[in-house]
């Protein structure tokens, strides 16, 4: 099974952002190769929160996570100040972003921190004018992690077409709206939330490789990553499911980003907690990477 399902854990190559011009709309985004080793999965890359690395250690343990999540594919979101249990970790870490103004806060992590996960939703912590232009907010993105020396891995939601497309299909319009092609063009990688539609494999996997070609045509070097979530937004996915959606997204993405979310005001119906289901996936992926 080896040669047909190479898979890892986590997420994300050190990329650098290319040096930008004196004004934001002639930022260029630049990759930097670097040695990065195989994972127990192969070689695909994961973003995962520490609270849900916490999680999972509830019910699998600590020495599981670490077992299986620290290793230098992986990038922790993680606060400025990285929980005690991820200290000395082999992992990479990125600040959580939401809004512009959110970027006041990452020159308090830049110690251990050399990414940015920028997550902007139709929600409260984006301020609607950045909702409403992508291309300006992530260009001014750019140059805001520039100036703090840090990559953008930006993860636009597809609610955003709500507000750039309104009155169309969430998702036909989150692939023609210019949302995916504006914060392609501005960061060291994307992530495609496409984790609503993981239910249904023939179809999440139609959105990513969709959404996977507009990002690359905006920019060739862009690394993409595809959303799956153990509960998204309450829904019950099997580890099952989950896995044949990454065997059929694998080709085209660079890796995913894991979510074990639970009810809040971030995500107010996504319910209880799933995390035995991200264990049962890691599972399900080591026993076919053989």
């Amino acid at each position: 099974m080896r040669g047909r399902f190479l898979i890892v854990v986590v997420l994300v190559a050190a990329v650098g952002l290319a040096s930008c011009g004196s004004q934001v709309q002639h930022h260029a985004v630049q990759t930097q190769s670097t040695q990065v080793s195989n994972g127990l999965f192969g070689k695909l890359h994961w973003l995962v929160a520490a609270s849900g690395l916490r999680k999972i250690a509830a019910v699998a343990g600590q020495g599981y996570v670490r077992k299986y999540f620290d290793t230098s594919n992986t990038t922790i979101i993680a606060p400025s100040v990285v929980p005690k249990e991820l200290e000395g970790w082999t992992a990479g870490y990125a600040a959580d972003v939401k809004s512009l103004a959110g970027f006041n806060s990452v020159a308090d992590a830049r110690g251990s921190h050399r990414f940015v996960l920028f997550d902007p939703e139709h929600w409260a912590y984006t301020p609607l004018a950045e909702q409403a232009n992508p291309l300006s907010t992530a260009s001014a993105v750019a140059a805001k992690a520039q100036a703090l020396g840090v990559n953008v891995i930006s993860a636009p939601a597809v609610d955003l077409s709500k507000v750039v497309a309104p009155g169309s299909d969430i998702w036909d319009g989150y692939l023609s709206s210019g949302i995916v092609t504006a914060y392609a063009k501005y960061a060291t990688g994307i992530d495609i939330q496409a984790q609503g539609l993981e239910g249904r494999p023939s179809v999440y996997s139609s959105f990513v490789s969709r959404a996977a070609a507009e990002a690359r045509q905006a920019n060739p070097d862009v690394l993409v990553y595809a959303g799956i979530s153990t509960n998204p937004s309450g829904q019950q996915v099997s580890a099952a499911t989950i896995v044949q959606d990454i065997e059929a997204t694998q080709g085209f993405v660079y890796g995913y980003w894991l979510n074990v979310p639970s009810g809040g005001e971030a995500c107010p119906r996504c319910g209880i907690a799933q995390p035995q289901v991200a264990v049962a996936v890691v599972n399900r992926l080591v026993a076919l990477s053989g």
